[in-house]
């Protein structure tokens, strides 16, 4: 097959076309076959598998056999560790926080008390004065 030589904007979009029509032609192709044989059907998926089984073993026999996988273990275990003492600290922070504002709304509702008990004595007073 020779090269297309695209010299156009019209060019291109003709040769994308072209590959799109032919690869759905190949698709109906396959397709219309598996319906019609069983045994191709089988064949087509056990290949399938074996291609991503295949590929699960090339992934993990590149994680397992990089040089730099003990690295990036410790940098994953160092990460953690640092994410663990930011969660502890910052649970800290918040049980701090939560008491600040225990004690702040504690003085406040005291000081609300001690309103309501000066108020009480200033109209009990002024009653005392009124019968004077």
């Amino acid at each position: 097959m020779s090269p297309i030589i695209i010299h156009t904007q019209a060019q291109a979009q003709a040769e994308l076309e072209r590959q799109r029509a032919m690869s759905i032609a190949r698709i109906r192709l396959r397709n219309q076959r598996m319906n019609d044989d069983p045994e191709y059907r089988r064949r087509f998926y056990l290949a399938k598998l074996e291609k991503q089984m295949q590929k699960r073993n090339n992934k993990r026999n590149m994680i397992e056999s990089d040089s730099h996988r003990d690295d990036v273990e410790k940098d994953a275990d160092r990460l953690a560790k640092v994410r663990k003492i930011m969660r502890e600290k910052q649970t800290g922070d918040y049980a701090q926080d939560r008491e600040d504002l225990a004690d702040r709304v504690k003085l406040r509702y005291c000081s609300y008390k001690l309103l309501m008990l000066i108020s009480c004595r200033i109209a009990e007073l002024d009653a005392q004065f009124a019968y004077l």
